[in-house]
């Protein structure tokens, strides 16, 4: 815990000073406003850039001790193993995420518009009998594949996607979401795999655009949408109602403001996850 609170207290107070879009002080609205128009960095060129400052500055700096992180983290580790032993593909297999799919008529499964079918996934289909629910497990970072669990077995079985590997390969959930929410836009609301191409590349093109755009925007947000309670409390033995509002206002980029309206258009039950 000391160490995570001294690598915070570093990054705010050397690192991110010195990033385009550094905000200054949050309670300068005028600061904000100068910051949020400054604010070109991609998420690749951030963790380049993030990587380079870890590894090239923060690891070999000296502290009050004499020692660099980098020397006390093999000091530990003389007299100490290694706290988690945890393969890469079992680390991968924390962020599947759970859900019951039903079978298509051809023995396959589809999800966010994408197909998946095996040999193995048709004769679970077979034995299953039509409109049966399965347990699949996906990785919102990877949707090349699917994880189906045997209901009787609890075995897991691997079943790729049948679509466009050129389309599915490193595709997340999040940007599928996106697509299908911005072909919906476009009054597609049940686009094949040239349409599922052709709105990906038109979304590519919309965002690199407005990534260039230093138009600001208001935004209201709702603030807990739901769940009061934490904003009334017991005074005197009377309950009383935070001044708190429901919403505040926030700044945002063009780029933050579109894709924020598109996260509200709501998709159907089979092509949400």
């Amino acid at each position: 815990k000391c160490a995570i609170e001294h690598f915070n207290s570093v990054l705010k107070s050397d690192f991110c000073p010195k990033l385009p879009g550094w905000r200054g002080d949050k309670k300068d609205p005028d600061a904000v406003k100068f910051g949020m128009s400054h604010a070109i960095l991609s998420v690749t060129d951030f963790r380049r850039i993030f990587a380079r400052w870890v590894t090239g500055q923060y690891l070999i700096k000296p502290g009050e001790d004499g020692c660099s992180p980098k020397e006390r983290w093999y000091r530990h580790f003389c007299h100490h193993g290694p706290a988690v032993r945890w393969s890469a593909e079992q680390v991968a297999m924390l962020r599947l995420r759970p859900n019951f799919l039903t079978f298509r008529d051809n023995g396959g499964l589809e999800t966010l518009k994408l197909r998946y079918w095996s040999t193995q996934l048709s004769m679970l289909h077979q034995e299953l009998g039509e409109k049966a629910q399965v347990l699949v497990y996906a990785d919102p970072r990877d949707l090349s594949f699917l994880l189906v669990q045997h209901p009787r077995t609890k075995l897991l079985s691997r079943i790729p996607c049948v679509m466009d590997p050129d389309y599915t390969r490193g595709l997340t959930s999040y940007q599928q979401s996106l697509i299908l929410r911005f072909a919906r836009t476009k009054k597609i609301n049940n686009p094949n795999m040239s349409e599922l191409v052709a709105t990906r590349l038109e979304l590519e093109r919309y965002v690199l655009q407005l990534a260039k755009s230093k138009k600001l925007r208001d935004k209201k947000i709702v603030l807990n949408a739901g769940n009061l309670s934490f904003r009334t409390e017991e005074i005197g033995g009377k309950r009383s109602k935070s001044s708190e509002p429901a919403t505040r206002e926030v700044v945002m980029t063009e780029l933050e403001y579109s894709l924020l309206e598109l996260d509200t258009i709501e998709l159907s039950e089979e092509e949400a996850w």
